[in-house]
C-alpha cells in the first residue's frame, strides 16, 4: 500500500478515534505487568503516531516502527514539536532487526492484519517474545474475521468531510479460508 498521500491525510481522516482514550485503556494493561520498571516500550505499526505520542507525553521510554517513511515522519513531527525523545525506525514488522527487550510491545490500529501468511505469522509472533524483557506484555488488536467479512466486505464506504472526499472499496476474498 502508498502512503506517500496518506500519511498527510491520515489524521484527519481518523479524528473521530478518541486516541487519548484508547491510550488509557492500553494502559492500563500495560500497568498490570509484573515487570519491575514497565517503562521501555515498543509499538509495532505506529503510523503517524497516535499511541506513540501520548504514551511518551506519559513518560514512556518509546521505540516505534512502521514500514512507511511518510507515516514515520508524521509521527516524528508530532514527536518534536511535543520535544519528545522517541526513537523511530523505518523497519516491516516481519523483518525486525531489532536487539533490545522490552518491558512492552504494542501493535494497534489492526497491524497485526497485515500479517497475511499463517507462517510469518508464527515467525511475527516469535520475534515479538523474543523482544519482550520476562513477564513483559504484548498487546495488539485485529479486525475480526466477521468483520472483514461481513461489515467491510464488498462494500463501499465515502465520506464528504470538506477539504476531503473519499470512496473506500472493499473486496473480500475467502481465498484460502479455513476457519
Amino acid at each position: 500500500m502508498e502512503y506517500a498521500y496518506l500519511a498527510k491525510i491520515y489524521d484527519h481522516l481518523m479524528n473521530e478515534v478518541d486516541y487519548q482514550k484508547w491510550t488509557n485503556y492500553i494502559e492500563s494493561f500495560m500497568n498490570k505487568s509484573p515487570s519491575v520498571e514497565n517503562v521501555r516500550t515498543l509499538e509495532l505499526a505506529c503510523g503517524t503516531g497516535n499511541i506513540t505520542i501520548p504514551l511518551g507525553e506519559k513518560g514512556y521510554e518509546l521505540t516505534a516502527v512502521d514500514r512507511s517513511a511518510e507515516m514515520l515522519s508524521q509521527a516524528q513531527q508530532k514527536s518534536l514539536a511535543r520535544d519528545l525523545q522517541i526513537d523511530f525506525y523505518q523497519q516491516d514488522i516481519l523483518n525486525l532487526t531489532l536487539q533490545r527487550e522490552y518491558d512492552n510491545i504494542l501493535c494497534l490500529c489492526d497491524g497485526v492484519n497485515y500479517v497475511l501468511d499463517l507462517d510469518d505469522l508464527d515467525e511475527f509472533f516469535r520475534k515479538v517474545y523474543s523482544l519482550l524483557k520476562r513477564n513483559g506484555v504484548f498487546i495488539f488488536d485485529i479486525s475480526s474475521y466477521y468483520k472483514l467479512k461481513e461489515i467491510l466486505g464488498d462494500n463501499t464506504f465515502g465520506e464528504d468531510l470538506g477539504e476531503i472526499t473519499y470512496l473506500w472499496e472493499n473486496f473480500f476474498s475467502a481465498e484460502g479460508e479455513s476457519i
